[in-house]
């Protein structure tokens, strides 16, 4: 039978899924496996514990056409463990709704300490699993041993990053959001047998309370839409935009909202000579303005804080 810490008693690793209530509210649970923002080593903050009856939701803005990336990083808190620190871990994670891209320890306490991390003389194994041999299921599996020659453990109480998953949606995004979903779900095989959710602590396994979710939303990132060459923004392009460009410029005039429908001439500058390519376009058969011209649109990630296409 498995050991189980803390107010968890009673609990199975099997139910260690998608960061739901599997004990009562296991933010003063004794271990938990825990979303966090960026690769940590060790911290004494727990306050990855709050919240995390819930999975971690983050939405990730991604051109349309492109493939969403992101990686979801995972730790273990303890929360006060008397009797020595976590050992050893292995892991179990379940992707759905996308494609595990990689699986990695780098930045994490997983890691060897010629890296950073603080595993000396101990074992590690991180994959991302095949799905001929999980019945087409997609995830990531890892297994650590800090040490097989000294004391080496995590601390009783803090937070430790434990494993590194990049994911991607399975096609380019479209209009619509794409969700990819991070659970933990025992029995994932990756070279060798089926893993389980589980950590050692004192020689005896040890399971989680809970072990949170990750909901990776991919969104279309909204660029600005404004008109070129529409500096004082009253929705066309005529000869009184370049006198506004002069006068914002040299007599003290108003800003323009959106700096980007300031540069006439696509140079990316806000200058004199925007001015006179207005008028060059307007009474000398110069270049016209470039797109969004001679209407509203988008030219990606440009500075606009507001202006009348909005």
């Amino acid at each position: 039978m498995k050991y189980l810490l803390g107010s968890c008693f009673g609990f199975l690793t099997a139910f260690c899924l998608a960061g739901v209530v599997n004990a009562g509210d296991c933010a003063d649970a004794s271990l938990s496996i825990a979303i966090v923002d960026e690769a940590i080593v060790e911290s004494a903050d727990i306050s990855a514990l709050d919240g995390i009856d819930a999975s971690r939701l983050s939405t990730v803005y991604v051109a349309e056409g492109d493939i969403g990336t992101a990686t979801v990083h995972a730790a273990i808190v303890s929360n006060g463990i008397a009797a020595g620190g976590v050992q050893g871990w292995s892991l179990s994670a379940l992707v759905t709704g996308g494609i595990p891209t990689g699986a990695n320890l780098d930045g994490t306490a997983g890691a060897d300490v010629s890296q950073g991390g603080l595993r000396s003389v101990g074992f590690e194994k991180t994959e991302v699993v095949d799905p001929d041999r999980n019945e087409g299921a997609l995830g990531a599996v890892s297994a650590v041993v800090l040490s097989f020659t000294m004391p080496v453990t995590l601390s009783g109480s803090g937070t430790a990053g434990v494993l590194n998953i990049e994911i991607a949606t399975s096609e380019p995004l479209g209009a619509e959001p794409q969700a990819v979903r991070v659970a933990w779900q025992d029995g994932l095989v990756g070279a060798g047998q089926p893993v389980a959710n589980v950590a050692t602590v004192s020689g005896a396994t040890a399971d989680f309370c809970t072990c949170q979710a990750a909901d990776v939303v991919f969104e279309k990132v909204v660029y600005p839409s404004f008109l070129r060459c529409d500096p004082n923004d009253d929705g066309q392009s005529d000869i009184a935009d370049a006198i506004f460009i002069v006068n914002s410029l040299f007599r003290g005039g108003a800003a323009a909202t959106c700096l980007a429908s300031v540069d006439c001439n696509g140079d990316g500058l806000n200058d004199v000579s925007d001015a006179l390519y207005n008028i060059a376009f307007r009474f000398s058969g110069g270049p016209a303005p470039s797109a969004p011209y001679p209407s509203c649109g988008e030219a990606g990630d440009v500075d606009c804080e507001s202006s009348i296409c909005n």
